[in-house]
């Protein structure tokens, strides 16, 4: 009998309490004993229902045969017999003609004899598949959507779930006794009976895992587990040749498919199953069975088209499969099992998806399967080959992985765990009443500010705030920053338990980097940012709900230039592109009837030029002002409105008597290769004195200030084109020498249109 066998029939949690040593303490499956090797108390934790061991002080570790090995201070040899001898299993010896003879007469004689036999080998498991059938229907499926044979279908013994196996499972219950019946997860007790599970009565594949014997030794559901019951890789029937090289892949229809391709292959239920908790039993499992070189292929699957299925809104979600790939290939090659990552033909897939069944289905040959596990790579060339958007997100969810910090969130808390002069763990602090969620980061000119959300212990969530750098760095400052936004406290032990939860957050945050540029409009030669839509390399893209506009990887965030009376930004300040139909023609040739004629063509002109500024400023190293003026309830007003509001631009004039230089700085600066408008222009001395920033505005010169903290003066970029109105021209020579001026008369109107 084969040793996965033996194991497959072992009660660890027994075998280890009357075998090996009693506990001494038990936490559900985990139980702690003193190490033997080190002599560490209650370090060495023993997991007694998979068997396996570490002892957290020394780091060794092991399955239940080195338990065994370990407390009794003999070799795996002796562990096997006595396991053995535990399950009543006896070696066979080589046997004479007549002994053969003897034996069978003798098992002819003996019931009891062949009782014990039958006993030994078989299971709730084995029984279920041995009285249970696949459904005509279910074998068609099998044959249409995952391309299987027959013979595959009937090598693998699948089975099909449904209330067809209540009289199996009724009959099963008549066989064994209650400890093995719930051990095996297809049994519950419910009502102080024990009945059959609900997931073996559901319309779904039951997928027998098969030894090397062809004997049945696990069940999984389809897409299901039993509750309390182990994962196992599927399975020892598809390597009992003992290959050197197997495929992982997840899920057991992919397995089956390389099956009947005839390349061996190993399948994990769930891409991060056994490369997490389970990693350590999952590289005894493929040594034990001679694995060496392993290649790692998962689906190939799109997940950010919102036409297809499984699209993922949030980024962070979309890229778990290579992560996954990524941990388990460079985790099992550190541990000696050389092993890469492959992926299936983009071209492949169907609906945004292929797999190994699906390949199968498609009439893929062996041969090119082949070639896909020839041109896998190893982890770090793989992560290379990733793109923009997921490289960064895959980094950041490998290194949350391997990172271990001695902080958590438990019950929506942060708990320490503070060690002693020794290094050992003497006592968990719980820090906080809360825990805090950052929703994303947002790049600005002036740093980095954080949007946060805080979460107490009964689960309620506050409003989104932002966090500035001050409030993050300083134990008083944030204390402050909490208990302003609610009934929030913060008691850790100074900048050190702060610092660590700003490590474990950054560990955890999605990433997400939000560009806040200082511009609306033009922002570089193929990109245009609006409040409501961003035109990049001629797509349009749109806000997400929180206003943020996605672009291969990154988010921009449209700023309001105007504040209201409490500092907060006002989103409807923010140009807004018109997305409705019109006619450009029309509207020209009713303007020109409102205006008088030529006047509305060089306002339109203005606008185009304006649009195009950056390009006309490159050559001619100019950009002339528009200038309508005229006397009072001229219409100069709502002819610079109309053309103002083909930039998107809803707000009126900006008052030159009122406004400061440094908002006119700054208004040219963030209306980039739009159009900028200020009114009320008059020859007088608060607003003649503002005639050179507007002259500026013609050749772009930067304006600037000086920095009060440091040595070095502040620019002003001039990206906006200047429209002035006023019921006088300027008598400036320079201003007037760079302006384009349009005389709006009432006496020109056509009411028709105007009104």
């Amino acid at each position: 009998m084969e040793l996965d066998d033996i194991l497959s029939q072992l009660d660890n949690g027994s075998f280890a309490e009357s075998k090996i040593a009693a506990p001494v303490k038990k936490q559900a499956k985990n139980w702690l004993y003193d190490c033997p090797k080190c002599g560490a108390k209650k370090k060495l934790n023993f997991n007694s229902r998979e068997g396996m061991w570490i002892c957290n002080k020394c780091q060794e570790k092991g399955n239940i045969i080195s338990f065994y090995a370990l407390f009794h201070d003999c070799g795996n040899g002796d562990a096997v017999k006595a396991i053995k001898e535990h399950l009543g299993i006896v070696d066979e010896s080589p046997q004479t003609e007549k002994q053969t003879q003897d034996n069978k007469e003798s098992n002819n004689n003996s019931n009891s004899n062949t009782n014990s036999i039958n006993k030994a080998k078989t299971n709730p498991y084995q029984r279920f598949v041995e009285l249970s059938a696949l459904l005509p229907e279910d074998r068609e499926h099998l044959h249409k959507v995952r391309g299987f044979t027959d013979e595959t279908i009937d090598k693998l013994k699948f089975r099909s779930g449904g209330k067809q196996n209540i009289p199996i499972l009724r009959q099963i219950t008549g066989e064994f006794g209650e400890d093995e019946l719930l051990e095996s997860g297809m049994f519950i007790r419910k009502n102080n009976a024990v009945i059959g599970s609900d997931q073996l009565l559901g319309n779904r594949i039951i997928i027998p895992y098969i030894n090397a014997n062809g004997c049945t030794y696990h069940l999984r559901p389809h897409k299901l587990g039993f509750k309390n019951v182990a994962i196992k890789p599927y399975c020892l029937m598809l390597i009992k040749d003992k290959p050197a090289h197997v495929v992982i892949t997840e899920g057991e229809f992919k397995a089956a498919a390389l099956l009947q391709w005839g390349i061996p292959a190993i399948a994990i239920p769930g891409i991060s199953s056994f490369a997490g908790k389970y990693f350590e039993r999952f590289t005894t499992f493929l040594k034990d069975n001679g694995v060496k070189n392993t290649t790692v292929i998962f689906d190939n699957e799109v997940k950010d088209d919102p036409s297809l299925p499984n699209f993922k809104k949030r980024r962070e979600d979309r890229y778990d499969t290579p992560v996954w790939a990524y941990i388990l290939a460079y985790k099992l090659s550190m541990s000696g099992i050389s092993s890469n990552i492959g992926n299936l033909p983009g071209e492949w897939r169907q609906n945004g998806k292929i797999d190994f069944d699906g390949a199968l289905a498609l009439g893929k040959t062996a041969e090119e399967i082949k070639q896909v596990i020839a041109a896998a790579v190893p982890p770090q060339e793989f992560l290379q080959s990733l793109s923009e958007e997921a490289l960064p997100i895959v980094r950041r969810k490998i290194a949350r992985h391997f990172t271990h910090l001695p902080i958590r969130r438990e019950f929506n808390k942060y708990v320490i765990t503070r060690r002693d002069q020794k290094g050992e763990e003497s006592r968990n602090d719980v820090i906080s009443n809360f825990v805090i969620d950052i929703k994303n980061s947002c790049y600005t000119g002036d740093g980095v500010i954080r949007n946060i959300q805080l979460v107490n212990e009964f689960g309620e969530r506050s409003d989104t705030f932002t966090l500035d750098p001050g409030e993050m760095a300083g134990t008083n400052e944030f204390k402050k920053f909490c208990f302003s936004r609610g009934n929030y406290i913060f008691k850790g032990n100074g900048t050190g338990d702060l610092n660590m939860i700003w490590e474990y957050e950054f560990s955890r945050d999605s990433g997400e980097i939000i560009y806040m540029p200082e511009k609306i409009g033009r922002l570089k030669d193929n990109f245009w940012l609006f409040g409501n839509m961003a035109i990049y390399n001629g797509q349009i893209f749109r806000p997400d709900d929180d206003g943020i506009i996605w672009i291969d990887g990154k988010g921009y965030k449209p700023q309001s230039l105007h504040l209201g009376p409490r500092d907060e930004p006002l989103e409807d300040a923010i140009p807004c592109l018109y997305e409705g139909e019109f006619d450009i023609y029309d509207v020209i040739e009713k303007m020109r009837h409102c205006v008088g004629g030529y006047e509305a063509y060089v306002g339109v002109g203005w606008v185009i030029a304006t649009i195009f500024s950056r390009d006309i400023f490159k050559k001619y190293k100019c950009m002339p002002l528009l200038f309508p003026h005229g006397k009072r309830e001229s219409g100069k007003s709502s002819f610079l409105r109309w053309i103002i509001r083909m930039f998107g631009i809803e707000s009126d004039g900006i008052s030159l008597p009122e406004t400061s230089q440094n908002y006119i700085m700054r208004a040219l600066g963030y209306f980039s290769s739009l159009g900028v408008w200020f009114d009320e222009y008059r020859n007088e001395l608060n607003v003649t004195k503002k005639d050179g920033y507007l002259r500026s505005a013609y050749n772009r010169q930067l304006s600037g200030k000086g920095i009060k903290n440091s040595f070095g003066a502040r620019g002003y970029e001039v990206a906006g084109v200047i429209a002035v109105s006023g019921e006088e021209a300027p008598k400036d020579s320079g201003l007037f020498t760079r302006s384009v001026f349009v005389q709006i008369s009432a006496y020109k109107r056509n009411g028709e249109w105007y009104d």
